[in-house]
This record gives structure tokens, C-alpha cells and sequence, in this order.
């Protein structure tokens, strides 16, 4: 604790020096102009409270990113967002995002997990791992709240929430394009055009979006690549104002997405004990001499025919093994809001919205070799439907503003995922075989004459898959349907006590209710709960989250802030094995701030300090044949964060944010699959087990939680007389070690690691075509090779790993047309 607070005095300290860099740029091009003259920084309106307010003066931790800053810097999805934004970290896995803020996220990669990190689409919360990628898109604005959001955004909002504004038609008759030409042989298309049917009744915009890449991965194995990308989306956005006191906003959202990747890439060849199977050896035990004869091996002894060993290279970019992967999605959603103003002091608001998500996801290699080891098919479904209604304005002569509403959430969720191993069908034969005959904890063999124990189609006769069927090939099966209801009441205020002065408290109550019926099935002797009962729960949670503070105004442009926050996140069932419910995890979050301007708005720093208690963290391990969750250690995260702007010189600006984080276990333990027989053993649980062993995990450090992140930008702008504008621009990004398991192993660890990017932009003078610009860039320069995840994992005996994406480069073309 002493640490965290010399920290946070020595970050405070900073506040007395013009240091720089928030990352957004202009709201609109009137603001743009209206900074450039005074030759300062623009302001920057965001709706993170729900109503309307200045960044500097919202006294929350919070990044807005503009659109100009999207289309600028090529942000397109989180693994892109993640670098500009401190304290943020994106993991993603079988197209399934994983992402953290402060150390607080999600560690489940199904359909089902709750994210940490809550995500919402123009005021609606978007569920479920996977609906990530359809939110970026015609985008106006994205602000990234961190800390929880227990109150205004209760759902899962432990970590922070990312809130995605997609753009409205304008007034006037408006069109935009945008194109794309790189490497790879990536296109990319898209066009939005504003329509005003009726003048101050009826507009429109209308977008539509394609994209299209070869993969960044050969395979020389299938001589096909890996990781291509062919999606489409489009959008319809209505405006209606029927009276002066009523807007009504109509969306519709649809994509489709075709991809092939990342692939897995085999990094760590890692056996675990008792049958040491891997992909590097699938014979396992039956490979070790000195278990059925003290020279000769069990596949010697028996004249055992085992599947050859599996190889795959561990380079991201290059790669030989079976199968590949195959990612199609299919989603669509529709939502309206509704705003009255009832009087002057008061407004209410209606948001309705429905989404379907059909995803069939492909992996056919789920090992990273090129051996049928692990082969899996995974299929998903889910339809939400969410209500919020919410009354908000001001009181006591606008002494007081206050919101409070109501929310209601359904998701009704269907998930299935089918594993197959091939290339274990003659070694399983043989280990069921001579299974009568082995004493476990010494691996010997009483009497050594007994018959071979390999018979092909032994398994067959050990249990039916999901769908009733027998098989002599090994496999895995999990079946999962979820139908969640949750429900909310909420209030904030904040209180203008003095002029400077205010103080807000807030309060949210949430019920979920799960109802989950699973189903596992396997021929290997695991967990099973078949159809057409398999494994039902109904569970309940509820709890109160809760946020109290103060704000106070230093000066004109100094803005002090203290808060006390507390998260809830639910509880659930894994898909993986029956019966295995787990508990909410929650947050309390104590956090100061601070946001300033200084030498006539040409220096911007905003920093945050905060310390949290973070307890009944859900976790999940990897077994042979399962993976479990469970409500581990709580920890202990403390951290600071700067962001900053600095215009020293007219034509030059530079941005930065550096953010350090402490986030660990405090206390707990664990048995490690891949290293069971490490740690603190007690009794086997039963006569002729393995004992029961634990590893602490006391101290080791949260699933993606680098302690130091750093952001750092320059543009500088050539003027070039009747030629236009060239802005050069330069970005570097840096995420020191974070670990992808919780017993912080080094085959789940990524190393420290830096992205480049490089770009130059030509605004195209209006003598020659006005609202033009095309810009040339080269990111990730230096090709770095980084993981998005690790996933340790004892079935395969290995970690297999996804990377994000290589060098690229390419030409970027923005035209835009406002009729007169």
C-alpha cells in the first residue's frame, strides 16, 4: 500500500508540468476550426454519464476517440484500440474477445462468459464474447470508461465499458467514401450518404461497408493460407422529429463475416502426468520405457501401432499442419430510442433493441501440428432483447441533476462444441486395454504376461456422443442452452454544492436469473451428463453496486475528483463439465483523479490513480479432459494513468499515455494442469490415485495485466501552399510482460513487446477537390510477432497460440461531400 501511494504522490506532481496527450482530435470540423485559431486543443463533448458533457469537466477516467481519430489511425478493432488506450488489453481466442481494463476482465472464451469489460452500441449492451467486431462500423465516437461502471452501466461492468456511438444523419445532404488498397491483397469499401426526406422531420443515412484480405499464414501443409478475411456490414439510420419535444433514433445493423484465423500455433510441447500426452509424442506413456518392461516401452513390448509424433513450427507466419480454420458469423440487430422533453428541467428516454448472432466456428485444427490431434467444430446462437427506460434532468434552480431508470436484459443463448482426436484412437485402445493391469501411483505392472491391450473399436462400446451415436475415434462433446433474464433499477446524482464543489451518488440494484440446461459427453471415461435430461440449473443472483464521490474545480481548467465504485459481474455454468456452476465476482474501486489544461489550452494532462479489491475471481483451468471455472483468490490491484496533448508548435502535436499497473493474487491456490503433481500434495483421494497437489498462486499476477503500457504519437503538418496540407505522423506503442494463466508459466507468457506505425496524409487543397485526403502508412513497422493468446491446455499437452497481425502497409483514400 505504501508503494501505491508514493506512486500516486509522485504521479500527482506531474499535474504542475505542461506535459501532454489526450488522444482524441475533433468532435466536429467546427470545433477543429475553432481550436486551430485560438491554436489550442479542442474540446471534446462524451455522453459517458449519460447526458451531454465537456471530457475535461466529466470527472471520470475516461478516453474518447473521435472519428477523425478513427479514420486517421486506421482504428479498427480492439487489438487496435488496445495500444491507445492505457490500461487496456485485448486477448482473443477462436473469435472470441477476451479483453481487460486495470487487470479486471473475462478468462472463459465461450458464447456465454460475461465480459469484465462491458460493451455497448449506442446505449445498449451488447452480450456474449463474440459481437465485438459488428461495433466498429460508420463509427462517430468511442469512449472507454475505465473502472466500474456499477450504476449508469451495472452489467458487468467490473472492469470499465467501452461505449460505441455509430453515426446519425446530418441535416443536409451529405456523402462519404472511403477506400482502401495494401498488401495481402486487402480491399477495403465503404460509403455512407445523409438524406433529408423531410426538413426537420425525416433524415436518413445509409452506409455500407466491405472488406477482403488473403491470410497472413502459409500453410505448406494444405498450400492454402491461413487467416483470410471477406466481411460485410451495412447500416440504416433514421432521425425522426415529429415535435420540437420528441426525437426518435431508428438503427438497423447487419454483418456478415467470413474468416479463416488466426490459426493455432503449437508454442510449447508440455505433457502432463498421468498419461504425459502430447502432440509432440501421442503415444504418452506408452512411449516411457521402464512401464511395462524395464528397457522396452509398452509400444515395444506389445508391437503397438501409435500415431507418428505431430510438428507444426512455431512460426506465426509460416506454418505446416492439417486442417485450418473457418470463422463464419451472421448477425443482425435493430434498435430505437425515444427522447421527450416533458419540460425544460426534465426528459425521459426509451431504448429498445433486438440482435440475432448464428456463428459456426471451424477450427478443424485445434493443435497447431499436422496430425489430426485435436479437431473441433463449435456452433452458436444467440438472441437478445434488452429495455431500458430512464428519466433524467435537473432540480432545486439546477442545483441538482439526476437520472434514474429502469433496465431489463434477455439473451437466450445455444452453444455446441464437438472435439475430436483422431490421432489418440490406437493409443486409448491400448491405455483402456491395459488399464486392468497397471497400478497408477508406481506405473508397473504386477504380472507381466497378460495379452496386448490394443483392440480396435474398443471405444465404441464406452458411451454415445450428443447425438446418440458410438464411435472407436476419441471425442469430446459439450452442449450448452442459457436463458438469462436480468433486471435493474437505478439512480445517479450529483449535487452542485458550491460553486466549485459537487458531489454524486448513485446506487443500481440487478437480479440475473440463468436457467442452463448442459450436456457432456466423451468415450474417455470423464464427465458426463447426457440427453435428454443432461445437467439442469436455475440460479439467482443479486446484489446492490454502488458509487459515491466528489468533484471539486481547482481553477478554471483544473478539475479534481475522488470516487468509491463498486462492480458486480454474474455467475454461470460451464459448458465443459456438468454441473460446474460458479459465483459472481465483484469490485470495490477506489480512485483519484485529476484533468487539466494549461498555457492557453496548448497542454492537456488528465491522470487517474486507484486501488481496488477484487475478490471471487472467476478463473478457468484446462484438465485432460474438461476445462473448469472456478471463483479463485481475490487480489489486490492499485495503478496510475496519464494521458496527455501537447501542441508546443502550431503545425506539431504530440499525444502520450503511460499507465502502471499492480495487479496480483492475494492468497489462493490451485492445481495446475499441466503440472499436477507440483505444489503442496496431500492424500490421493482415493486408493490408487494420484494425490491431490496445489499450487499457491499468492502474488502471481492476473491474466493480462502488463504492469507498464505506453503510448507515445507526433504529427507535424507541412504546409505546402496551393498544394495543401501533408501531415507526417508517427506512433509507438509498448505492453510490457502479462501472462495468459494464472500460475503466471512461462509457456503462457508474452514477453514485453513494441508496434511502430508510420504515416503520412495529403489533405487535398479545395482548388482541386474538396474533402479529400489520402494517406499512406506501414503499421506494426518493426513485424513483430506478439500473441492475443496463450491457452495452456493439458488435452493437447501444449500451449497453442494466436498472434496478431504482421506488417502491413497500404493507401487509404477519405472523400467527402456536403451539398451547398
Amino acid at each position: 500500500m505504501r508503494r501505491f501511494v508514493l506512486i500516486s504522490a509522485a504521479a500527482a506532481a506531474c499535474l504542475a508540468a505542461p506535459a501532454a496527450a489526450q488522444q482524441p482530435t475533433a468532435d466536429t470540423d467546427a470545433a477543429a476550426a475553432a481550436a486551430a485559431d485560438r491554436g489550442g486543443i479542442e474540446e471534446i463533448t462524451i455522453t459517458a454519464e449519460k447526458r451531454e458533457t465537456n471530457l475535461q469537466d466529466t470527472p471520470v477516467a475516461v478516453t474518447a476517440i473521435t472519428s477523425d481519430a478513427i479514420t486517421e489511425q486506421g482504428l479498427q478493432d480492439f487489438n487496435q484500440i488496445q495500444f491507445v488506450t492505457p490500461a487496456l488489453v485485448y486477448g482473443g481466442i477462436a473469435d472470441m474477445a477476451q479483453i481487460s481494463m486495470r487487470g479486471v476482465g473475462v478468462d472463459v472464451s465461450t458464447i456465454d462468459a460475461e465480459p469484465g469489460v462491458a460493451l455497448y452500441q449506442d446505449g445498449v449492451y451488447r452480450g456474449g464474447l463474440v459481437a465485438s467486431s459488428a461495433l466498429f462500423f460508420d463509427m462517430e465516437r468511442i469512449e472507454v470508461l475505465r473502472g466500474p461502471q456499477g450504476t449508469l452501466y451495472g452489467r458487468n461492468s467490473t472492469g470499465g465499458s467501452v461505449n460505441v456511438i455509430t453515426r446519425l444523419p446530418g441535416e443536409a445532404l451529405h456523402f462519404d467514401a472511403e477506400a482502401l488498397y495494401g498488401d495481402y491483397d486487402r480491399f477495403r469499401a465503404q460509403a455512407g450518404v445523409d438524406v433529408p426526406v423531410v426538413p426537420e422531420l425525416l433524415r436518413l443515412r445509409g452506409a455500407f461497408a466491405y472488406e477482403g484480405r488473403e491470410g497472413y499464414t502459409k500453410n505448406s501443409f494444405t498450400g492454402f493460407k491461413e487467416d483470410d478475411l471477406h466481411a460485410r456490414q451495412a447500416k440504416l439510420a433514421a432521425v425522426i422529429t415529429p415535435t420540437e419535444d420528441i426525437d426518435v433514433t431508428l438503427r438497423f445493423n447487419w454483418l456478415r463475416n467470413r474468416t479463416g484465423g488466426p490459426p493455432f500455433i503449437k508454442t510449447d510441447d508440455h505433457p502432463a502426468a498421468p498419461l504425459f500426452l502430447s502432440t509432440g509424442n501421442p503415444g504418452g506413456i506408452l512411449n516411457f520405457p521402464g512401464v511395462c518392461d524395464p528397457v522396452m516401452t509398452c509400444t515395444q513390448v506389445f508391437g503397438l501401432t501409435l500415431s507418428p509424433p505431430g510438428s507444426g513450427g512455431s512460426d506465426p507466419r509460416d506454418v505446416s499442419y492439417d486442417g485450418g480454420q473457418s470463422y463464419e458469423r451472421d448477425t443482425w440487430d435493430v434498435n430505437g430510442t425515444v427522447t421527450w422533453s416533458i419540460a425544460d428541467n426534465l426528459t425521459a428516454k426509451w431504448v429498445s433493441s433486438y440482435l440475432t448472432l448464428d456463428q459456426d466456428l471451424r477450427p478443424s485444427n485445434n493443435d497447431g501440428v499436422d496430425i489430426p490431434y485435436l479437431v473441433g467444430d463449435y456452433v452458436q446462437f444467440n438472441d437478445e432483447w434488452q429495455q431500458e427506460l430512464n428519466l433524467s434532468g435537473t432540480a432545486f434552480g439546477e442545483r441538482l441533476d439526476w437520472i434514474a431508470g429502469f433496465f431489463y436484459y434477455k439473451s437466450d443463448i445455444a452453444e455446441q462444441y464437438l472435439y475430436t482426436l483422431p490421432a489418440l484412437q490406437a493409443t486409448f485402445e491400448a491405455i483402456f486395454g491395459l488399464a486392468p493391469f497397471l497400478d497408477p501411483p508406481t506405473n508397473s505392472i504386477p504380472n507381466p504376461f497378460f495379452p496386448p491391450g490394443s483392440s480396435p473399436g474398443l471405444l465404441a462400446g464406452l458411451g454415445p456422443d450428443l447425438a446418440g451415436n458410438t464411435s472407436p475415434i476419441p471425442f469430446l462433446n459439450f452442449r450448452l442452452e442459457q436463458d438469462l433474464r436480468s433486471w435493474a433499477v437505478f439512480n445517479q446524482g450529483t449535487a452542485h454544492l458550491t460553486e466549485r464543489l459537487r458531489a454524486t451518488v448513485g446506487f443500481r440494484w440487478t437480479k440475473d436469473r440463468k436457467r442452463i440446461t448442459q450436456f457432456v459427453a466423451d468415450n474417455l471415461g470423464g464427465n458426463t451428463c447426457l440427453p435428454p435430461a443432461g445437467e439442469f440449473n436455475d440460479r439467482t443472483w443479486d446484489d446492490w453496486t454502488l458509487k459515491g464521490g466528489l468533484d471539486f474545480d481547482l481553477g478554471d481548467d483544473v478539475l479534481l475528483y475522488g470516487s468509491i465504485s463498486r462492480g458486480f459481474k454474474a455467475g454461470g455454468a460451464n459448458a465443459g463439465f456438468c454441473g460446474n456452476v460458479y459465483d459472481p465476482e465483484y469490485v470495490v474501486a477506489y480512485e483519484l483523479g485529476a484533468k487539466s489544461r494549461f498555457l492557453d489550452d496548448r497542454v492537456q494532462l488528465n491522470f487517474s490513480t486507484f486501488y481496488y479489491d477484487y475478490t471471487d475471481i472467476q478463473v478457468r483451468l484446462f484438465t485432460n479432459n474438461a476445462a473448469l471455472v472456478l471463483n479463485a483468490a481475490k487480489a489486490k490491484n492499485y495503478g496510475v494513468e496519464l494521458e496527455s496533448s501537447w501542441i508546443p508548435l502550431e503545425p506539431l502535436r504530440i499525444d502520450a499515455s503511460v499507465s502502471y499497473l499492480h495487479a496480483t493474487y492475494d492468497g489462493g491456490s490451485a492445481t495446475d494442469p499441466l503440472n499436477p503433481l507440483e505444489g503442496t500434495c496431500g492424500p490421493p483421494p482415493a486408493p490408487g490415485a494420484w494425490p491431490a497437489c496445489e499450487v499457491s498462486i499468492d502474488g502471481n499476477y492476473l491474466l493480462r495485466a502488463p504492469k507498464w503500457k505506453f503510448f507515445g504519437a507526433a504529427q507535424y503538418d507541412l504546409e505546402l501552399g496551393s498544394a495543401g496540407v501533408v501531415s507526417l505522423r508517427g506512433e509507438y506503442a509498448y505492453t510490457a510482460k502479462q501472462f495468459h494463466t494464472i500460475f503466471n508459466n512461462d509457456f503462457g507468457a508474452q514477453k514485453g513487446f513494441s508496434i511502430g506505425n508510420l504515416r503520412a496524409i495529403w489533405r487535398v487543397p479545395a482548388s482541386l477537390i474538396t474533402g479529400m485526403s489520402v494517406q499512406a502508412f506501414v503499421e506494426n513497422i518493426g513485424d513483430e510477432d506478439y500473441v492475443t493468446s496463450h491457452a495452456p491446455n493439458a488435452t493437447t499437452g501444449s500451449t497453442i497460440s494466436t498472434f496478431g497481425p504482421p506488417r502491413t502497409w497500404g493507401v487509404q483514400v477519405n472523400y467527402a461531400w456536403d451539398a451547398e
